[in-house]
């Protein structure tokens, strides 16, 4: 969808408060790509894999056993990321480029994940609502349909969900290891949140954060069921309606594609020579 659609969305549904925790130190900058055939110039896209990795360690691991054994476990975590991608998306053609390196195999996330871990754990802390064993970790949320006479079908997997033993308000991580967060991520929690409510009618609605592991970053988005339902709703008629391209904007997100493709290729040119 178009990045005003969306924009308008967020702010007629939408009340974001921005901060930066006191756990933020310094930024912490895993590699977004790696050299994966130094012969050739191959290299492949990591980004989305770091995240997947960090959480997967939050989720699996204690900070204490993380930094025990950091080198090992940012390895174990960074190929379990890159494998598991490759068996969901059916797309394997990464996977089997980085498991073709051979120097610093699948080490990319090394002196980057143990610091990552942490700087959530201490997000989480400072929330001081519920000891880290009420946590649910990578919940499978269901899968609810909209209005008819046409079902769409929506299913979500929040990061993080705080669910109370009381019955009281829920709250909905969302963890990203990224440069900055954007709506998009904005539309992500929210979609949690609503899939969350449809499950659980009997609750109020959940508090949704966003949280950057990079540099610390945190949004809370306030919304309410029924502004989080009209906005999901806009999303998919937003998207539906801009299926097809005009020729003008298929131009102007062909040159957006080139130029954003000239810059990452003087990037790496300029990397080469110093």
């Amino acid at each position: 969808m178009r990045a005003e659609d969306l924009y308008s969305l967020v702010h007629q549904y939408m009340r974001i408060e921005k901060t930066v925790p006191a756990t933020t130190s310094r930024l912490i900058s895993p590699p977004i790509i790696v050299n994966t055939d130094p012969l050739n110039d191959f290299w492949e896209y990591v980004a989305d894999l770091n995240g997947v990795a960090v959480t997967t360690a939050f989720k699996l691991l204690t900070v204490e056993e993380v930094l025990k054994n950091e080198r090992t476990w940012a390895v174990h975590f960074a190929k379990k990321a890159a494998q598991d991608h490759a068996k969901t998306s059916g797309y394997i053609f990464r996977w089997l480029q980085l498991r073709k390196q051979q120097k610093n195999k699948f080490r990319w996330m090394v002196g980057h994940l143990g610091r990552a871990v942490q700087r959530i754990v201490g997000e989480v802390i400072q929330e001081g609502k519920i000891a880290m064993k009420d946590l649910q970790h990578e919940q499978g949320l269901p899968i609810p349909n909209l209005d008819k006479p046409e079902l769409i079908h929506i299913s979500g997997r929040a990061d993080i969900v705080f669910n109370p033993r009381d019955g009281s308000r829920a709250i909905i991580w969302e963890i990203k290891l990224v440069r900055s967060l954007k709506f998009e991520h904005v539309a992500q929690v929210v979609l949690y949140g609503w899939l969350w409510a449809k499950a659980h009618p009997e609750t109020p609605f959940p508090r949704l954060l966003l949280f950057n592991a990079l540099d610390g970053e945190r949004w809370e988005i306030s919304t309410t069921k029924k502004e989080a339902r009209a906005f999901v709703k806009g999303v998919i008629r937003a998207k539906r309606a801009r299926a097809k391209l005009t020729d003008d904007e298929f131009r102007r997100q062909y040159e957006k594609t080139s130029a954003e493709a000239q810059a990452f290729v003087d990037r790496m040119s300029w990397s080469k020579k110093a």
